[in-house]
């Protein structure tokens, strides 16, 4: 979409996700979010809604957790206060058989863990959770009961088994209810509680010992006792304060579980709703490398987890205190490690870099463990301790939320949690065998496989994880895992991840659309498209998927049929902005190299978005009816079932039955058939035309009525109503091959054979849309003057950047946008000269300025590249993708120099479409175009250590303002001084306002945007010129009475400013003439502000004529 010489079209502009830096990119397309209760609401209202939700969970969901955990961590590793207080004596045990009731514990624990998270979704957490403490309650008490070493055996067995689904299982349930950059810290408070266990159950044990005696029992046995009994009182309360998952969590209202459901959506999470178990879940988790090396790390940690909390009394014990000393002294270290592990969680989430600090906490234990080793000093050695619990416990909950934020799926997640966990607490057996008796006091073999543990397996298979996951996400950014899927349907690719654009159902990771044929009759009267639509998919996998997912909108399907016979399918409810999923079931597999023919017959609805209709009044002619399209960005679900996304490029037929001429964005091949009319109607032609050149859906273009046409140029010809035909032509055969052909020599030669203009009916939103062959163009620039011609030069650039080369999904717009300005801007060089480069270049860096402006700085809609999960395209339209874009290609030509980088031009045009290439035609993402960039001049050394240099991730992703170029101002410099003297007649000015009288001869020889840059700065005046300079400004230079909207509608807006009612009534009459959404926002912001019922009537009056894009915009502008 263009705009005229700089200034853009703004109806309100793109980031890949960027869950971790060092996590995997999932690049997940959502099914839909959830209704969002809080449309309408500003980002401050929502912000703060958002932060009241998630303190209302955090409250009802973390410190029963975190209750339970310490309760749970308590249970198994009180057997080592218990040791202490004469365990091993009163049951007749060597520490052999001690270490064996260790051990098994671990063996049940760990085998059952895997299954326990699907046992957790399937119970559900309400019923699951309190059921399994009641059982290991029991188990504990009956410890206290046993009399011999086989009882003890048989009791720790049982109670690994009943508590095998915990700490999973509450891992699992909370990374269901947060987003992945909330998981890590509440992960580690709930961790924390093993160390406050740790240092409670010293205390705790120091006093129970104190009821030795009691009952003829031993200190020990109540320690069991009690705490068996507390764990039973908590399971049963916790029937009422576990909650199940976020779709059916009773202590949630609906707006709230709405709300919820909907934030985790946005993160791309799955897990937020119901899910069924599958076995391919179990098999994705077993192939997936991640779950091995997670099991790496996580063993690790678990090892010395164990070891130090079951032998950390020992070890005390052996330093040379007793009993109740030693007790309290395994205090301390498990109080710092809390601190710590929360601390952890909070830096790992906010700087994204779990990898990194997992090697870094692990350092400390191996100094701790490393001191304990090397020295018999007590001294030494308990500093050793604090150390070795710093190291340790952080890294149990920063790895367990490593491992969820990098496993999307509900039940994929769960199992490799399971696996995970499981295969740490197997390492239990080990580490209840390294602190034999014999090797008291110093126990140098325990150390020293404590050590092994923490340098191979934590440090080390972190640095693995980090640097795979680094090299992995540099392959999804570079494209290379675009159409990677493992045989699975749908859901299943959703919860991977593998697809990259946020704003399509369709699964085009597993079929993709070649080529189309789009059969409609043109309904005038019913003011629909009746007819069918044929798609011919492959599959792009032997994934041999069952299902076929396109993108609808407010479509009526009437049948769909796959090799002449009728299919099975389901349209599914309306999500919002994103319409409703069309499910077309295939009743037999598609071979890897075969295709499938699908044939939707169906009728267009009066909601479509993608289409006006016009009627006879309302044309300019006022003898026949019109209709135009605008499908960019999402539209074209609404006229046809279509995989909508960019990312999908096919050829096309159109065939158009229509009683008025028809324009279609293909080579027009015929019209004929005709068909009589009924006795009171028209006649009907079948237009045809064909596209062989690859184009995504939002290039479907199609326009019918009274459209006549004349040659503009060898290879173009201008279309319009016959009463516009002549001053169209005049307006544009000057300039139009002059513009070709200077493209041609940037780039390659032209592609689509014609390029032609249909200028539309003012009520078209844009200033003009790319569609392939036939630009539609707005009639605002039929100026009189050939002053805003230069549109013409942006649409004719997108015959490359856009048309040729897409954009990957609208979050990385500015590909499309910010080449076609770069492009744009080197045509008008090679027209004009390099000085008008620069002046519509600064035109550009207003209009970008007052885009951040209306956004805010730190708006994600002010990025490069921004994050439109959940988001209508639409919304982020605005002049940040074409002048923050062109900014970033106009740094590189400077940094590269402009010689080398013009090589570099063709080639990634080339790259991405010409049929002899390997990437032949397809749509690019931004790391796509970062990898060309410096793949093409990674031979030069000097132009591959200026890319190196290059902070890439601050120009895509960094909000607000780029650096400002140097431009030259020669141009401007005359409007600036010009408006300086018109500052010094406001009341803001120090100097006299007998200083500038203004004539008609100061803008004598200007051109309209000069004139256009002089008003843009006088509305930025600190105060705003008076009524009566206002009126001065237009008897002089007769701005109001400009046939050049350009013109009228910047005066109009400065005369608002300054509340002259003389521009009131004028302003209301253009915003019913015109409905670019470039001039028509802004005249409605203004006129809101000083005259809310005239903008509020002028709206409701002129609502039909709008297009429902530039409807839809002026209702946000208005009402919110």
């Amino acid at each position: 979409m263009s705009h005229p010489a700089g200034s853009h079209d703004s109806g309100s502009g793109h980031s890949p996700v960027h869950d971790d830096k060092e996590d995997l990119h999932l690049a997940v397309r959502p099914t839909g979010l959830a209704h969002d209760p809080d449309a309408g609401l500003s980002e401050y209202e929502r912000s703060r809604i958002d932060r009241a939700l998630l303190w209302k969970l955090d409250i009802r969901l973390i410190p029963w957790l975190c209750l339970l955990y310490l309760i749970s961590f308590l249970d198994r590793t009180n057997i080592g206060n218990a040791k202490l207080d004469g365990l091993l004596e009163s049951l007749h045990m060597t520490g052999g058989q001690y270490n064996a009731a260790l051990s098994v514990f671990f063996v049940s624990y760990s085998l059952a863990e895997p299954l326990t998270n699907v046992l957790l979704k399937r119970l559900r957490p309400s019923i699951f959770i309190p059921a399994i403490m009641i059982l290991w309650g029991i188990c504990m008490t009956t410890m206290g009961l046993v009399h011999n070493w086989s009882g003890l055996m048989a009791a720790r067995f049982f109670l690994g088994l009943a508590e095998a689904g915990l700490f999973p299982g509450i891992n699992y349930y909370l990374s269901c209810w947060y987003k992945r950059s909330e998981f890590g810290i509440r992960a580690a408070i709930f961790f924390s509680a093993a160390a406050v266990s740790g240092s409670f159950g010293g205390l705790l044990a120091a006093a129970i010992t104190k009821m030795s005696g009691v009952g003829n029992k031993k200190g020990w046995a109540w320690i069991f006792i009690l705490e068996g009994l507390a764990t039973i009182l908590v399971g049963i309360l916790s029937f009422w304060m576990v909650f199940d998952f976020p779709d059916e969590a009773t202590f949630l209202s609906d707006i709230d579980r709405q709300r919820v459901l909907r934030r985790l959506k946005s993160d791309q999470q799955s897990s937020a709703e119901h899910e069924e178990f599958k076995s391919t879940f179990f098999w994705a988790s077993v192939k997936d490398w991640k779950t091995y090396t997670s099991a790496m790390i996580y063993m690790g940690c678990d090892g010395p987890l164990y070891a130090f909390s079951l032998f950390l009394p020992t070890i005390v014990e052996g330093m040379g205190y007793k009993s109740t000393r030693a007790q309290l002294l395994s205090v301390p270290p498990y109080a710092v490690a809390a601190v710590l592990t929360i601390t952890t969680g909070y830096v790992a989430d906010r700087t994204k870099q779990r990898g990194i600090c997992n090697m870094g906490v692990s350092l400390l234990a191996i100094v701790g463990f490393a001191m304990l080793l090397g020295s018999g000093n007590p001294h030494i050695q308990y500093a050793g301790t604090f150390l070795g619990a710093l190291g340790i416990y952080p890294c149990i909950a920063n790895t367990i939320t490593w491992v969820s934020n990098n496993t999307e799926g509900v039940y994929k997640r769960g199992v490799t949690l399971g696996f995970v966990i499981g295969w740490g607490n197997l390492n239990g057996v080990v580490s209840s065998n390294i602190y034999r008796v014999r090797d008291k006091p110093r126990y140098k073999p325990g150390h020293a496989v404590v050590m092994a543990y923490l340098i191979l397996f934590l440090l080390g298979g972190s640095a693995l994880q980090h640097v795979l996951l680094r090299a992995e996400n540099s392959k999804r950014r570079a494209g290379k895992r675009n159409i990677w899927v493992e045989g699975k349907n749908e859901t299943e690719v959703e919860a991977l991840g593998d697809k990259r654009d946020p704003n399509t159902f369709a699964n085009y990771n597993e079929f993709i659309t070649k080529h189309t044929v789009a059969n409609f009759s043109i309904n005038f009267e019913k003011e629909k498209l009746v007819g069918n639509v044929v798609l011919t998919l492959k599959p792009v996998t032997n994934s041999k998927s069952k299902e076929i997912i396109l993108d609808t909108s407010y479509l009526d399907i009437k049948r769909i049929r796959i090799c002449e016979r009728d299919a099975k399918w389901d349209l599914l409810d309306r999500l919002e902005p994103f319409g409703s999923a069309l499910k077309i079931q295939l009743e037999s597999d598609v071979g890897e190299n075969e295709s499938v023919e699908i044939d939707i017959s169906l009728q267009t609805t009066e909601r479509s978005t993608a289409l006006q209709w016009l009627k006879s009044a309302q044309t300019s002619s006022k003898q026949h009816p019109f209709i135009f399209s605008q499908c960019q960005a999402i539209h074209a679900r609404s006229i046809l079932p279509c995989q909508d996304t960019p990312d999908v490029k096919s050829t096309f037929e159109f065939n158009f039955r229509s009683p008025l001429p028809v324009i279609a964005s293909g080579l027009f091949t015929g019209a004929k058939d005709f068909q009589p009319g009924p006795a009171d109607g028209s006649g009907t032609l079948l237009y045809t035309f064909k596209q062989d050149n690859p184009i995504p859906s939002y290039l479907f273009a199609i326009a019918s009525g009274d459209i006549a046409t004349a040659p503009i140029g060898p290879r173009s010809v201008v279309a319009t109503g016959p009463g516009e035909i002549q001053d169209a032509k005049w307006e544009f055969e000057e300039d139009m091959e002059r513009f070709i052909q200077a493209a041609e020599k940037i780039v390659y030669p032209y592609q689509w054979t014609t390029y032609n203009v249909l200028v539309l009916p003012p009520s078209f939103p844009y200033g003009g849309m790319e569609n392939p062959v036939f630009t539609f163009a707005t009639p605002t620039i039929i100026s009189g003057d050939r002053e805003n011609v230069d549109v013409i030069a942006h649409e004719v650039a997108h015959s490359w950047s856009g048309n040729l080369v897409s954009n990957a999904s609208w979050e990385h717009f500015w590909l499309n946008e910010g080449w076609t300005m770069y492009l744009e801007r080197r045509i008008i060089a090679s027209i004009h000269g390099e000085l008008h480069r620069d002046f519509s270049a600064i035109i550009g860096w207003k209009a970008l300025s007052d885009s951040i402006s209306n956004f805010g700085a730190t708006h994600e809609f002010t990025k490069l590249v921004v994050n439109l999960k959940g988001k209508d395209p639409d919304d982020a339209f605005s002049s940040v993708p074409y002048e923050k874009g062109f900014i970033f290609l106009y740094h590189l030509e400077i940094v590269l120099g402009k010689e080398k980088w013009d090589k570099f031009i063709p080639h990634v045009f080339q790259l991405h479409c010409l049929p002899t290439e390997t990437f032949a035609r397809k749509s690019l993402d931004s790391n796509e175009f970062k990898t060309a960039v410096i793949d093409f001049f990674s031979s030069d050394p000097t132009a591959a250590s200026a890319l190196r240099s290059l902070d890439w991730d601050t120009w895509f992703y960094a909000p607000g303002l780029p650096p400002r170029p140097n431009f030259n101002t020669s141009l401007v410099d005359v409007c600036y001084a010009l408006a300086t003297k018109w500052e010094s007649r406001t009341p803001a000015s120090s100097e006299k306002r007998a200083h500038f009288s203004p004539h008609l001869s100061d803008i004598g020889g200007w051109s309209a945007n000069q004139l256009v840059v002089f008003m843009e700065r006088v509305q930025e005046f600190e105060s705003p010129l008076s009524k009566d300079d206002v009126r001065l400004m237009d008897k002089e230079y007769g701005f109001s009475k400009s046939k050049n909207v350009e013109l009228v509608s910047r005066f109009f807006e400065i005369g608002l400013n300054a509340k002259d009612e003389n521009v009131y009534e004028p302003t209301a009459e253009l915003l019913g003439k015109v409905g670019r959404m470039k001039f028509v926002t802004p005249l409605y912001r203004h006129l809101n502000k000083i005259d809310r019922t005239l903008a509020v009537k002028t709206f409701e009056k002129h609502r039909d004529f709008y297009h429902p894009i530039c409807r839809s915009a002026v209702e946000k502008e208005l009402f919110g």
